[in-house]
């Protein structure tokens, strides 16, 4: 009997809960006001569904929703995906105050206390200041020719992947590229 009322109370609990958030999400959320649907509104399951169960399509549904809802619409709970180009200029302005990044998306990267997953502006800023000097435009014409030498490397692993006819993980191939610019960028401004 104890056992049974607990878990019978566990799950009334878990009702209320879901429930209260959903109702957050929906009512109270500060993106509530942006048009979307609401069951991506509700969960993440929305995207999970368009990008693994029917893998590669959530790209597609995003540009139906834009048809449907307008060029600014809610794809997840904590995330707007925006069509209209001229609106690019007011969602990356610089701000007048400084703005903390988005901790959920930097942990996608899953590189802990890098310069750019580092969430806090302060620590961010201070980071960021200690490698600008090496991506200068003077330093990056500097090292021209050596970047175009990779460049030619990066696209000779693709034309082998085309001629094989195999398929390319392009993700890995372009992190290795901007990681290989990055440490020769380096190298080379300390020679």
């Amino acid at each position: 009997m104890a056992l049974t009322q607990l878990l019978s109370t566990g799950l009334i609990l878990s009702l209320i809960l879901t429930i209260a958030e959903a109702t957050r999400r929906l009512y109270f959320h500060s993106l509530a006001h942006i048009p979307g649907p609401k069951l991506a509104a509700l969960t993440w399951w929305y995207e999970f569904y368009f990008d693994v169960i029917q893998p590669g399509q959530y790209v597609f549904k995003i540009q139906e929703l834009h048809k449907q809802y307008g060029p600014i619409i809610r794809i997840t709970p904590d995330e707007l995906h925006i069509q209209d180009v001229g609106f690019l200029d007011t969602v990356y302005a610089p701000s007048a105050s400084p703005r903390d990044k988005y901790e959920y998306q930097l942990r996608t990267l899953r590189i802990p206390g890098g310069v750019g997953t580092t969430a806090r502006y302060d620590l961010h800023r201070k980071r960021r200041a200690a490698l600008s000097p090496f991506f200068s435009k003077r330093n990056v014409l500097h090292l021209e020719p050596l970047i175009n030498e990779k460049i030619e490397q990066l696209c000779q692993m693709i034309e082998k992947h085309v001629k094989e006819e195999t398929p390319a993980n392009l993700s890995d191939l372009f992190f290795a590229f901007s990681n290989e610019y990055s440490l020769i960028e380096i190298y080379v401004s300390w020679s």
